[in-house]
């Protein structure tokens, strides 16, 4: 049952789902790996639509490079820790939202002590290890979960139900997939808001899959161009040899 409080905070979202439906959301915990580009929109739109907990996986510092899509920092902020901002920042958005930060690189010996009993898992992290890491986690601890990534003004979004639908690594195999998520030696270029509307759109994949929603990117890889606005949803089918 919400408050009085609640039905207030959530008064916009409210008129599109019901109270059972936010109640449920409130009782649900999410795990993300990074807070960055896809990160900090993407934490936002978490808090503020009111999940239970947000557990953040982060390790890194603030740097100025950052600043120009990482729109959870600021420049007074410059070689803080990015958990600990993100972590205050969040807390005051939504005190109905309790915030985790675990300070450790995700690697496959301590998945299993830092995600635990999780009801969804989001990747937010800027290289492509890592989301397959991501990937082959959701598949270990049957977790749904979604993955985007991005460079310049093109981005990439799938989400995951484990067992049922194809995965990344039906898509790219067991190499680095070519072009979006192919980190070159040396850091990818990138517009702000292209993590932007990537992160958005990964926050709407989670409350989707948290509520058992339509119209989610399962079978499918949705390929955006903000340089020409082109969207092109490109169905994927689950490899029979893949690890899923």
């Amino acid at each position: 049952m919400l408050t009085d409080v609640q039905k207030e905070r959530y008064a916009r979202q409210l008129l599109e789902m019901s109270e059972e439906q936010q109640s449920s959301l409130l009782s649900k915990k999410v795990v993300q790996v990074g807070i960055g580009g896809l990160g900090s929109p993407l934490a936002y739109y978490l808090v503020a639509m009111g999940i239970g907990k947000l557990t953040i996986i982060e390790y890194d510092d603030i740097s100025l490079s950052n600043l120009n899509r990482q729109i959870m920092y600021s420049t007074s902020e410059i070689g803080s820790f990015k958990g600990k901002i993100s972590k205050d920042k969040l807390e005051a958005l939504n005190s109905d939202v309790e915030i985790e930060v675990i300070e450790e690189k995700l690697t496959q010996k301590n998945y299993k002590k830092i995600i635990r009993e999780a009801d969804y898992l989001v990747d937010a992290s800027d290289n492509a290890k890592t989301k397959f890491l991501v990937n082959d986690i959701g598949l270990d601890l049957n977790i749904p979960f979604t993955i985007a990534g991005v460079r310049e003004m093109e981005g990439q979004i799938m989400s995951v139900v484990p067992h049922e639908t194809a995965c990344y690594r039906c898509v790219f195999g067991k190499v680095k997939p070519k072009g979006l998520v192919n980190n070159p030696p040396g850091p990818l270029g990138i517009y702000g808001f292209t993590a932007g509307v990537l992160g958005a759109m990964q926050a709407a994949e989670v409350i989707k899959g948290l509520l058992k929603m339509d119209g989610r990117l399962l079978n499918s890889m949705l390929m955006v161009d903000l340089l020409y606005m082109q969207f092109l949803n490109v169905k994927v089918s689950k490899n029979n040899n893949c690890i899923c």
